[in-house]
């Protein structure tokens, strides 16, 4: 996307690795891969208006130069509406769903707010702008609606974050994470064996 891929590209791009938009059933029968790149609609954020974030955005945030023709609350009315269609017919074919994303769809997953005490006004406003491009409630909102969703893998934040469960849904932040110059995330030497830390198995 910041390669000047346009939005129906990133929508309709067929390939068998690219799980954007599809369901795949795993071979036991019982489960199926629900996937969904996602995207933000700025409800993790705070005391800010559509607009205020929004100008941030363009300014300082690296999806905006992301050419889109609609707004980032459009883009995921969207998203929600496909995602609620897939779960509707996993729940008609009586599977077990593992909904993968990019970004994160409960707040609950995010690093707790810093205090007054801990930090600035100026960085208070930094951390709201920077929360409300993570990913979406309303996205988690819809996932907790249907019980047949079991796990649930995301990315998108940089560092570690605990395994959570809500109700019958447990959510697992897979990123790698980053190494440059400035910040390594890493905990392992080497690209494989930081994957390798990261990975996990899932017996369903």
């Amino acid at each position: 996307m910041l390669k000047n891929i346009s939005y129906p590209h990133v929508d309709n791009f067929q390939d068998p690795l690219y799980l954007h938009g599809k369901t795949e059933d795993l071979p036991q029968g019982e489960v199926c891969l629900v996937g969904n790149n996602g995207w933000y609609d700025y409800s993790f954020s705070r005391n800010y208006s559509q607009q205020e974030i929004r100008r941030w955005k363009n300014v300082f945030w690296v999806d905006g130069a992301i050419d889109q023709n609609i707004s980032d609350i459009q883009r995921e009315n969207r998203t929600l509406t496909v995602v609620k269609k897939q779960l509707i017919q996993a729940q008609a074919d009586h599977k077990k769903v593992f909904f993968v994303t990019h970004f994160a769809p409960q707040e609950a997953n995010l690093w707790r707010r810093p205090t007054q005490a801990e930090v600035s006004d100026k960085m208070t406003r930094h951390y709201e702008m920077m929360r409300a491009m993570y990913g979406s409630q309303r996205l988690g909102n819809l996932l907790q609606e249907y019980t047949n969703v079991k796990w649930v893998g995301y990315g998108h934040l940089h560092g570690q974050h605990a395994d959570l469960t809500l109700g019958p849904t447990s959510y697992y932040h897979a990123a790698v994470g980053a190494k440059k110059k400035r910040r390594n995330e890493w905990q392992a030497p080497t690209f494989m064996a930081q994957w390798q830390k990261q990975l996990q198995v899932f017996d369903i």
